[in-house]
């Protein structure tokens, strides 16, 4: 059975629930197996960080670490975007698993110094809805 976002929303009020467009979905990579981690990754940042650029409650820019444009050659290899959001580290890992009961956060993201963060947020994508929903 599959739930609209709306429905999705009043059985988990308290998830964060975005929406992204059509366009957004045939932007980034999907024309490569290869490619496909960076494309789930591709999604959940952008969509992520229109969010949060659209929030009153967030007074600072957040920014991807590195910027998105070189992300690309990460996301090949390791799942998960860095951002930061004043001076907390956030990492958003995303799946496009239909049903997530756990939550695995590549050991890159822990061991290496500079990439460790202050959360990890687990990001469930629904490619044929076109939503994500962000918990953890």
């Amino acid at each position: 059975m599959m739930l609209s976002i709306n429905e999705l929303l009043e059985i988990h009020p308290e998830h964060l629930w975005l929406e992204f467009s059509q366009e957004d979905q045939s932007i980034a990579y999907s024309n490569s197996n290869t490619c496909w981690n960076a494309y789930l990754n591709s999604l959940c940042s952008n969509s992520f960080l229109a969010w949060l650029k659209e929030e009153p409650d967030f007074q600072t820019i957040p920014k991807a670490l590195p910027e998105l444009a070189d992300l690309h050659s990460i996301w090949e290899f390791v799942n998960g975007t860095a951002l930061t959001v004043g001076d907390n580290r956030i990492v958003l890992i995303p799946s496009d698993k239909s049903s997530l009961r756990e939550v695995r956060i590549p050991q890159e993201w822990v061991d290496i110094p500079n990439w460790a963060a202050h959360y990890y947020l687990a990001v469930q994508l629904d490619l044929a809805k076109r939503w994500l929903r962000v918990w953890g």
